[in-house]
């Protein structure tokens, strides 16, 4: 594929960022072992469960939004929040 998600998250997430990954496939194994809070379906929550990494299955990007409001209604991501900084996976 060329691209490696996990530098990418290095080299665009400041030190304080609250990294989330939404992925479903073999790409987004290395960061979403990196990643704060990871959505997961398929062949990455497979690997995601057999790793014991915490992820959170998802049906469709409706359920990862109402999960990501409540965790931000409960102050989640406290200070190191930035909207900018999600990353979501194809």
């Amino acid at each position: 594929s060329g691209l490696c998600k996990c530098q990418v998250m290095s080299l665009t997430s400041p030190w304080n960022a609250h990294r989330v990954v939404i992925g479903d496939g073999k790409s987004d194994y290395c960061w979403a072992q990196k990643a704060d809070t990871v959505f997961a379906k398929s062949k990455l929550f497979e690997f995601c469960s057999s790793r014991d990494i915490p992820c959170r299955p998802f049906h469709n990007f409706v359920s990862i939004r109402h999960a990501l409001e409540i965790m931000l209604a409960g102050d989640v991501f406290q200070d190191y929040y930035q909207p900018e900084i999600v990353h979501h996976a194809g």
